[in-house]
């Protein structure tokens, strides 16, 4: 039995786990557009936080079974189409992941000092083909738009100090860039209140641990609490351990010059950016909770507000990847029932499957992705269980190029990168092109 999964992030890889474990004649392909693997563990998560990073050992454990094989530097729908995977293969399990932000249609989106999370995000992190966002080296007011863990990410790295950096697997260049970067003031905005935010309240207790002062921008705490009494719902646990936190912010109108200062704003739906070539701020419409505390319970009023600001963040989501020939949802998730891909008419496509936030949208954290990935296996094993599966090694008819990266040359790369990290004090100094990549394995 051969399967082939497309993406070699956690969703893909737990599913490979599960299938690996299930059948012992079961051989999975793991066939990824980049050279190398992990997607989001490598590419998204924030290059501090190295217990998270630490997972890649666990990961490489799966991709080293003797029925595992890795196709980096493969594209499907260039290199091979999704026909020729679904012929050849007994399934085909879609683990493509998210990649770039979501981007509505915002006036004045075109202005310089507008940027996107997963622009800076990428940029950071080394990601292939990504460069510097930032045209400058100060910015007295940097506002990010929505309040999930990423918000809180880019904020903690773009703060940090070259000490506080050095040691991660933040490329060289980025770190020296990052170096010179000042920010006098950063200022999340929130759609919602300061209870309905996404990010969790580690990731705020991570960015309290930093040398910033925290503060409400045009409100207090008292003020957000009654909002919420108004509802009349109850703190849920998570609720309660953000309300500890926010109750030590700061209400005074006396800013402290000694420290950076991270503001909190909520109830505030960007409409527009506004400046002549570069950003000189932005217009939000007002909003309340009516009825519940989830989106659907958003109400926008008549009231507008400006933010001046010389940058602003755009942190609302990522959009799953889309491969061509596939339906996808308004959520950007494939239409699936319990990771089973059906089409535009709801019907099966045979053969087909979906794991992680190509299943999902882009919702739920690295650990999300292991019941999402049983729930697939189940669907796939229930299919299997009615088919003839094949026992010919599909890669000696689809693979037949000297550019594919297998499992033992992402080895000598990761071999490479933990060395020349060494060499500088640091875990790993990250290969940030492809082309860098496929010269030192001489692929090209």
């Amino acid at each position: 039995m051969y399967i082939a999964i497309v993406g070699s992030g956690p969703s893909g890889l737990y599913t490979a786990e599960l299938l690996l474990k299930q059948y012992e004649d079961c051989h999975v392909h793991i066939f990824e557009e980049l050279p190398v693997p992990f997607g989001l563990l490598r590419y998204g998560v924030a290059p501090d936080h190295l217990k998270i990073k630490s997972l890649d050992a666990y990961f490489d454990s799966i991709l080293s079974h003797p029925n595992c094989e890795f196709i980096g530097n493969c594209s499907i729908g260039d290199d091979i189409s999704m026909n020729q995977l679904k012929s050849h293969y007994d399934a085909v399990v879609i683990a493509t992941g998210a990649q770039d932000s979501k981007r509505p249609a915002i006036p004045g989106s075109n202005l310089k000092g507008v940027f996107t999370a997963s622009e800076i995000a990428a940029w950071y992190n080394g990601l292939p083909g990504a460069t510097c966002p930032f045209d400058r080296t100060e910015y007295d007011s940097f506002l990010v738009v929505g309040c999930g863990n990423v918000s809180l990410d880019i904020i903690r790295v773009l703060g940090a100090s070259y000490d506080q950096l050095k040691s991660v697997d933040i490329p060289s260049h980025v770190l020296d860039t990052l170096s010179n970067l000042v920010i006098k003031q950063f200022t999340v905005v929130g759609r919602r209140g300061p209870f309905q935010v996404t990010f969790t309240p580690k990731e705020l207790r991570d960015l309290l641990e930093s040398s910033y002062e925290f503060r409400y921008l045009d409100s207090d705490y008292v003020s957000y609490l009654s909002r919420f009494t108004l509802l009349g719902l109850t703190f849920s646990k998570r609720q309660e351990l953000l309300a500890e936190i926010y109750n030590t912010f700061s209400n005074s109108t006396q800013r402290s010059n000694l420290k950076q200062q991270v503001n909190f704003t909520f109830f505030k739906s960007i409409t527009q950016y506004f400046g002549e070539s570069y950003l000189e701020g932005a217009e939000f419409q007002e909003t309340q909770l009516k009825g519940g505390e989830d989106i659907e319970h958003i109400h926008y009023l008549d009231t507008k507000t400006s933010i001046n600001c010389d940058a602003c963040c755009l942190s609302i989501g990522y959009q799953p990847i889309q491969l061509a020939g596939l339906h996808y949802l308004p959520s950007g998730a494939l239409n699936n029932a319990n990771g089973q891909v059906l089409d535009h008419d709801n019907q099966v496509e045979d053969g087909v499957f979906v794991v992680g936030w190509s299943k999902r949208g882009a919702v739920g954290v690295i650990g999300s992705n292991r019941s999402c990935a049983k729930e697939t296996v189940q669907s796939l094993t229930d299919y299997i269980k009615t088919r003839k599966c094949g026992t010919d090694n599909p890669l000696e008819t689809l693979v037949n190029n000297n550019t594919v990266v297998f499992y033992n040359d992402w080895k000598e790369l990761d071999r490479y990168e933990r060395e020349m990290g060494v060499k500088l004090g640091k875990v790993r100094e990250k290969l940030c092109s492809k082309k860098d990549m496929l010269n030192f394995l001489k692929k090209e």
